[in-house]
């Protein structure tokens, strides 16, 4: 009926919920495209890797994904210290509303700023995407 059957809990879908999905105003986008882009980029790669732990549903395929993104980007797919700590006023801000946004925003946020000019990571990204889609589908 056109709503989510994980509720609250649901960290991707695109289907009706309580509360508007979080979305960054125009001078945190600027934030991000402002030297040094390698941490917002490292940040946000972070914050999708948290968002991916919490989903029951993202299959192995779904990983080797996410690793081919984080290859694309320059960055380590592994995250043994956890996610990179926002150090100054603007980044603490930044990484507040990525960690409010769905997975979806997210990769779509991505792909958007941080990524344009790179094909082989946007390429990534919206795989990456469709297969978490594909994967939080209902059978």
């Amino acid at each position: 009926s056109g709503a989510c059957t994980n509720g609250q809990s649901c960290g991707f879908c695109h289907l009706e919920h309580l509360d508007p999905p979080a979305k960054m105003d125009q001078r945190q986008r600027e934030k991000l495209l402002v030297p040094p882009r390698g941490r917002a980029l490292q940040l946000a790669l972070g914050m999708l890797r948290q968002k991916l732990l919490t989903i029951d549903a993202v299959a192995p395929h779904c990983w080797r994904s996410y690793a081919r993104l984080c290859q694309a980007c320059g960055a380590p797919d592994t995250d043994e210290d956890g996610p990179l700590k926002a150090f100054t006023r603007g980044e603490r801000a930044v990484a507040k509303v990525m960690a409010a946004m769905n997975c979806r925003r997210l990769l779509i946020l991505l792909r958007r700023t941080l990524l344009r000019g790179h094909p082989e990571a946007e390429l990534a990204a919206e795989e990456l995407e469709q297969q978490v889609l594909a994967a939080l589908r209902p059978q």
